[in-house]
């Protein structure tokens, strides 16, 4: 690809055309950055095994600020899903807090440390508490569960 100096340009300002100041631009590129940084953090503590349960929004930093950027704080609720880190953070989450959240620490300000990691519910900041469904799997598994030897596929149990 060839880039000229108009082109240049026009990348340059672009941000402009679509009403985001430089100061704007470089907080959602900070947020982006720290987005990656706590994601990577999660990932290295559950593999070391100091943390049981990290998932991470690795590769989505762009689309969760960007779409983040769009809410009004304070004006307007979310309702970010488990990955939304990025999203969080630009509704006015700080990195300690994620982090005292992913421990399940007393000071975590989501749920006081009895949320799964994740979990986001923060009412100063308009994010209702969510939760995850538990035990959806059980009917399937009892329908689709074969024997072997008169024993449960399930091994938590024997029919025999």
């Amino acid at each position: 690809m060839v880039r000229t100096r108009e082109t240049s340009a026009k990348a340059a300002g672009a941000h402009e055309a679509v009403g985001l100041s430089d100061d704007q631009l470089r907080d959602m590129y900070y947020k982006m950055l720290v987005t990656r940084l706590v994601g990577d953090r999660m990932f290295i503590l559950n593999r070391q095994g100091r943390a049981h349960f990290a998932i991470t929004g690795q590769g989505h930093e762009a689309c969760q600020i960007g779409s983040a950027f769009a809410i009004r704080p304070g004006r307007d609720w979310a309702v970010p899903y488990y990955r939304d880190i990025g999203v969080v953070l630009s509704l006015g989450m700080t990195s300690r807090e994620i982090m005292l959240h992913f421990f399940a620490r007393a000071a975590d300000p989501c749920s006081g440390g009895r949320q799964m990691p994740n979990h986001w519910g923060y009412p100063a900041l308009r994010i209702p508490t969510s939760s995850s469904v538990v035990a959806t799997q059980m009917e399937e598994s009892r329908l689709r569960r074969t024997t072997w030897d008169g024993c449960s596929s399930m091994a938590t149990r024997c029919d025999a």
